[in-house]
């Protein structure tokens, strides 16, 4: 909503890309980080069955 606000209400498109971006980049890290603890979870489980 703040990229949204940013870039229809205030006209500032800049700052709208710039908020997109770091909204992108933190989901992929957050992604990211999720799915390598998945993944040791489940490679450890398999040590031990």
């Amino acid at each position: 909503m703040y990229a949204y606000t940013a870039a229809f209400d205030r006209n500032d498109y800049g700052l709208a890309a710039a908020a997109s971006v770091l909204l992108a980049l933190t989901a992929a890290l957050l992604s990211f980080a999720v799915t390598r603890l998945t993944g040791r979870r489940a490679a450890r489980k398999e040590r031990t069955a």
